[in-house]
């Protein structure tokens, strides 16, 4: 019941910050707090009841009311401060819509006559659409950060499509978040790991393969169906609409019980080396059809990914990681991305063989393997132009163990090679090619497994740790491998 003036009178506060040896000391002064507890307006009913619950009625207890008053106060103050640093002060205001009103997508638009529209590829016509709530699919890694950070309809929509002939189709809607909101995504992710590694990924998060991740798939699935590669779903359409950043696709749905391997990255055992042959030949065919020196003009939004502009940013991670993980007693691993920085920080990164179009996120979450033996790949959002090895070591840190079958390797390897010499001169030798490998399970481990090491804070990557060793066993194996000569290799 008091004056209006004594909200502003009240509102003067000093808050006082000073680094001690024990942490941040933080006061809160509050020297013109006008309250009462008794008289005036305390003996309304309200008023009356909220500072019982409170103990703070009657004679005697201001101090205590202005105590808790200057505690919740202080906590506000904390909050906000703690939430300016991490950078989540400015992610809420961009999640909630603030920064710049544009008419997003809305799930009430996704009827009959949109996918209509957007569905030019699919042969049959449409007489309705049903949505599937029935999901064995989640969203993709960087789709469930962005989530954290954006309002917008973004990751997978399953709806079943029924044409006029009675046909019923299961059709996978994709939308995709902006590139710059993928990299937000992460840098959340940075947020919740380490204040240094939030800072220094926001200063490097522009020469990081993320960037444009919006375009390239839909680029890249184009491309492909214009060359009718069959080792992929059947892709119906796109939809680009730049002014409201609407990125989206349509594909085929993939049923579990049609697929022999699917979604696997957490069981090596079930890929068998002729499985793995077979999406290595898969693979193989995108590799040696876009080659970055014949196809400069074909993918806007695809450049070569060049590790080195990155390095202060990985060796934060390596720094964090090392301390996270140390009860897997691996430091000298780490010791050794470190030092794949250094000499990369010294001599540059340096590919002996050509350089092509690459999945650059090829492990078992996105490529799967149908029930008649055929490879079908898929999530193509984070390609770039690389070494063709890039994909084949993730790959394979996916799905052979930790504990090496060297024959098996080695057989796997000897039959990419032969593959890669469609692709390079005759004068590629085996040596040069398991040096290519080498420098790609090296980018793998520093540009990759850091990163699924760091976000394990957050979302929990199961096959990670495994994956991190796989990695460095098969880099083990690699001297003893170069020791056989290119015609044994091939002749074999």
């Amino acid at each position: 019941g008091q004056d209006l003036a004594s909200i502003h009178e009240s509102s003067t506060a000093v808050l006082q910050m000073e680094q001690t040896n024990e942490g941040l000391y933080i006061s809160l002064s509050l020297p013109n707090l006008v309250v009462g507890t008794v008289g005036g307006g305390t003996h309304l009913p309200v008023p009356s009841r909220i500072l019982e619950l409170m103990d703070c009625k009657g004679v005697g207890k201001i101090e205590r009311f202005c105590k808790l008053i200057v505690g919740y106060v202080l906590s506000i103050e904390i909050s906000t401060l703690a939430a300016i640093v991490s950078g989540q002060f400015a992610r809420a205001h961009q999640k909630r819509g603030r920064n710049k009103p544009i008419k997003w997508l809305l799930k009430a638009e996704l009827d009959a006559s949109f996918f209509k529209k957007n569905m030019p590829y699919f042969e049959t016509e449409i007489k309705g659409v049903h949505f599937n709530q029935t999901s064995h699919m989640d969203n993709g890694i960087l789709t469930q950060l962005t989530s954290k950070v954006s309002k917008k309809v973004i990751g997978f929509i399953q709806a079943d499509v029924e044409t006029t002939k009675g046909g019923i189709h299961p059709v996978l809607l994709k939308s995709k978040a902006l590139g710059e909101e993928v990299l937000n995504g992460l840098h959340f992710m940075a947020t919740n790991v380490n204040v240094e590694l939030a800072d220094t990924f926001d200063r490097f998060k522009n020469v990081l393969e993320y960037k444009g991740s919006h375009l390239k798939e839909i680029e890249i699935y184009e491309a492909l169906r214009s060359i009718n590669y069959p080792f992929m779903p059947s892709f119906y359409g796109s939809k680009i609409e730049e002014k409201r950043e609407i990125y989206l696709f349509m594909l085929e749905r993939l049923n579990p019980k049609n697929m022999l391997l699917f979604n696997s990255e957490n069981t090596p055992e079930k890929w068998t080396e002729v499985n793995i042959k077979t999406v290595i030949n898969a693979i193989h065919l995108v590799h040696s059809t876009f080659i970055k020196e014949e196809d400069t003009q074909l993918f806007e939004s695809i450049d070569q990914f060049d590790i080195t502009k990155g390095i202060e940013l990985y060796r934060c991670f390596i720094g964090l990681n090392r301390k996270d993980y140390d009860y897997l007693n691996l430091d000298n691993r780490f010791e050794e991305m470190n030092r794949y920085l250094t000499t990369w920080n010294q001599s540059g990164y340096n590919p002996k063989g050509k350089l092509v179009l690459i999945h650059n996120d090829f492990n078992p979450r996105n490529v799967g393997v149908r029930n008649n033996g055929q490879a079908c790949i898929y999530d193509w959002e984070l390609a770039t132009y690389g070494l063709p090895q890039r994909d084949i070591f993730e790959f394979l840190a996916f799905t052979l163990k930790a504990k090496l079958d060297e024959s098996k390797l080695r057989n796997i390897l000897k039959h990419h090679y032969g593959l890669v010499q469609e692709i390079n001169v005759d004068t590629y030798s085996w040596n040069a090619y398991l040096s290519d490998l080498q420098l790609s399970g090296q980018a793998f481990l520093i540009s990759r497994v850091n990163f699924y090491l760091s976000g394990s804070t957050l979302v929990n990557y199961s096959f990670i740790e495994r994956v991190f060793k796989t990695s460095f066993a098969i880099l083990d194996k690699l001297p003893m491998l170069k020791s056989m000569n290119k015609e044994s290799v091939l002749s074999s």
